[in-house]
C-alpha cells in the first residue's frame, strides 16, 4: 500500500475518501500509516467537516486537519510549508 514510503517523503497529504475499495477511508490507511511510519508528519485533507472524523484523525496523529473549501489549498500550502521548515 506505501510503496513510495522508501523514498523518506518530509509530510503525506491524505484525502478521506478513497475509491478504489469500498468501506476503506483515508482514517484507515492513516491508521496503517502511522503504525508502520509513526515519524512521517501527515496531512490529513478532506471534505468531511465532521467532529466525529476529526476526533477519530486527531487522536492517531496528524500535523493538521484539514477541511477543503475555497482558502484550503492556502491553508495546505502553509501546512506543507511548516513541516518543511522542521525538517530543514
Amino acid at each position: 500500500m506505501f510503496v513510495h514510503l522508501s523514498e523518506k517523503p518530509f509530510a503525506i497529504v491524505l484525502d478521506h475518501f478513497f475509491s478504489d475499495k469500498a468501506n476503506i477511508t483515508g482514517l484507515d490507511y492513516l491508521r496503517d500509516l502511522k503504525e508502520k511510519h509513526p515519524k512521517i508528519p501527515v496531512i490529513y485533507y478532506t471534505s468531511a467537516n465532521d467532529d466525529l472524523v476529526r476526533t477519530e484523525v486527531m487522536k492517531v496523529g496528524v500535523e493538521q486537519y484539514i477541511v477543503k473549501d475555497s482558502a484550503s489549498l492556502v491553508r495546505l500550502r502553509t501546512a506543507l510549508d511548516l513541516i518543511q521548515e522542521k525538517v530543514e
